[in-house]
């Protein structure tokens, strides 16, 4: 695995970048705009010179990635698949169900994947703040969007109503947003 420093057209590597925007200056030359903005956030940047391409994993898939090394041992002869997880939507067909797709499959062998491994293992408290902070922003995020659903008001008094009664105040906001679709 090279690192940073050590790139060369032959190899890979995998890093934890703690704080985002790491910069640019040692991105590979190969890599589109969007892949030079993944090798800016934080998360477990991974990438191939010979398939030029770069995957990021946030923290939490980064944490998930360490559980599966060390409760499965098929990785050891098979390798592993790892991407970043995304849904496919059928706008077309409404009917059809939401599916979970990996994007920017990246193959690690097992020789690879054991290096991933280390890495993890070797990170792991690090990965955990890293977490911890990726879900107190995605909370925030998500309490953004429900306060532009409802409006505030009603946003705020939905949390105050959850405090008391939550699994009432779930199905509110669950029948709010269906008279807000539509779908009442």
């Amino acid at each position: 695995m090279c690192n940073n420093d050590e790139q060369n057209d032959h190899l890979w590597g995998a890093r934890i970048n703690k704080h985002g925007r790491y910069g640019t200056s040692d991105c590979p030359k190969w890599a589109n705009p969007r892949e030079r903005e993944k090798w800016e956030e934080r998360g477990l940047i991974l990438w191939d010179h010979e398939s030029e391409q770069i995957t990021r994993l946030w923290a939490g898939q980064a944490l998930q990635l360490l559980e599966h090394f060390r409760t499965t041992d098929d990785w050891k002869q098979h390798g592993v698949i790892v991407g970043e997880p995304a849904t496919v939507l059928y706008i077309n067909d409404p009917e059809k169900e939401p599916e979970d797709v990996l994007d920017c499959q990246f193959e690690l062998n097992p020789i690879r994947a054991q290096e991933v491994f280390d890495l993890l293992q070797k990170n792991e408290a690090t990965l955990e703040e890293m977490n911890e902070r990726e879900e107190e922003e995605r909370s925030r995020a998500l309490n953004n969007c429900y306060k532009i659903l409802f409006g505030e008001e009603v946003w705020d008094k939905l949390a105050r109503f959850y405090e008391v009664q939550p699994e009432e105040a779930i199905k509110a906001a669950q029948e709010l947003l269906a008279i807000r679709f539509g779908k009442s």
